[in-house]
């Protein structure tokens, strides 16, 4: 689970940032999903990130997802490989020359860590990882930590070779996936998080829609227990989709082997060779016969965004991870986009602990999902520029009510975070 995330100097954040899904609330709340740590720590099933565009809403969840790309994959640089993470404030001559910082508190199997993260372009600048534990008050170890120059520093847990693992262990990669990627099995754990704790969503995956997750996880469903439920999602989205199929088509023959190994070329065949074909009830028709069409060609964005979204629903539902979906109106009706929601809301249905963090322009979901104030977060750029990351529950509470029409509230201005939209003219 995601505690929190804090960014520093990333694209159009400057200064340090953070989200948390922690509820600082004494008392019992409906929209609280679990408790830590003996109830001392309750987190939020979901929440909603508002902004205008360009304010910087999607870098910051750009700044999740890089990091753990970076954890999940830096194993694999090379020593002349970049740090792709690294993505400086470039609006002042300053922050330009100066690192790129990440601190990320999750939660795995019940164990509370905290990892630091400073890059810059080359190399880690310093890597910090550790372990919470409650006995009477709450707690940290150091696992191990990391800093340029200086030796590095290995706790009582951290166990296996590490004369082996600094021999291998690049100035650009993380120790974290190094390890994790090794016969080491201390770190496994704490690594598994970035490989199958946390899933995003981005526009990206809609415009590539013809390669999507769901196809290839449907065309592996042999049981239908996947199918099944994606169809009846559909249905409740009252898309009159009544089945689901996948057709093959040989698309892919001309494709250069060498370019992949034997497994990744045919998973990339089997996604674009596999069309998914929507099933519609034939009115006229005395029986349940059925008119397939092609989702890429025929169906709505609606549709493709919705059929799309659903196998990262499902995962995150019944794996108990975290889903991060940017856009999240985009494509989507109101109505739609709250019966998601509710999905995560709901205890009976999420039952793994499963979080969504989106990022949204409809307001409809303020007013719709009685959301608690730390569930709602804003976006909005300063004089220099610079994204700044705020929640509701920083405005006065005898200004701005609990439950009140927040969404009216929204567009009135009385929590920034708008565009500032000028007189325009052709002259």
């Amino acid at each position: 689970m995601l505690i929190d995330f804090t960014v520093t100097n990333y694209q159009s954040i400057r200064d340090t940032q953070t989200f948390s899904f922690v509820s600082e609330s004494r008392t019992e709340e409906k929209n609280i999903l679990f408790s830590m740590e003996n109830n001392t720590i309750n987190l939020y099933p979901f929440s909603v990130i508002f902004g205008p565009n360009a304010s910087g809403k999607s870098r910051f969840l750009y700044a999740l997802e890089d990091l753990c790309n970076f954890v999940k994959d830096s194993y694999k640089y090379s020593e002349k490989d970049d740090i792709t993470a690294y993505k400086p404030f470039l609006l002042d001559s300053k922050s330009k020359e100066l690192p790129t910082s990440f601190e990320l508190e999750y939660e795995v199997n019940g164990k509370r860590y905290l990892y630091i993260l400073e890059i810059s372009q080359t190399e880690v600048i310093r890597e910090e990882l550790y372990l919470f534990s409650y006995n009477k008050k709450v707690s940290k170890s150091k696992i191990f930590m990391r800093k340029k120059g200086e030796k590095n520093y290995y706790g009582s847990s951290f166990l296996g070779s590490k004369k082996a693992l600094e021999i291998f262990l690049l100035p650009n990669q993380s120790l974290l996936s190094r390890s994790g990627n090794s016969n080491n099995d201390s770190l496994k754990e704490a690594y598994s998080f970035f490989t199958n704790g946390i899933t995003f969503y981005t526009k990206k995956d809609l415009m590539s829609s013809n390669v999507s997750l769901t196809t290839y996880y449907l065309d592996k469903d042999k049981d239908f227990h996947l199918k099944s439920a994606i169809v009846n999602l559909l249905k409740t989205a009252d898309l009159q989709i009544e089945d689901v199929k996948i057709e093959h088509k040989d698309v892919l023959n001309n494709v250069e082997l060498s370019q992949f190994n034997e497994a990744e070329y045919e998973m990339l065949k089997l996604l674009i060779n596999s069309r998914p074909k929507m099933g519609h009830r034939v009115q006229s028709s005395l029986e349940k016969e059925l008119a397939y069409f092609d989702l890429n060609e025929d169906e709505s964005t609606g549709t493709i965004k919705l059929y799309d979204l659903s196998s990262y629903i499902f995962n995150s539902l019944i794996n108990g991870t975290v889903l991060i979906i940017d856009e999240f109106n985009s494509g989507l009706h109101p109505l739609i986009e709250k019966m998601i929601i509710s999905l995560f809301l709901n205890p009976e249905i999420n039952r793994k602990n499963a979080q969504l963090l989106i990022t949204s322009h409809d307001t409809y979901i303020l007013d719709t999902c009685e959301l608690k104030r730390e569930q709602i977060w804003f976006t909005d750029k300063n004089k220099d520029g610079a994204t700044e990351l705020y929640s509701l529950n920083e405005f006065d509470k005898n200004v701005i009510r609990d439950y009140a029409n927040y969404g009216k509230s929204y567009f009135d201005g009385r929590f920034k975070a708008l565009p500032n939209i000028s007189d325009f003219s052709l002259e």
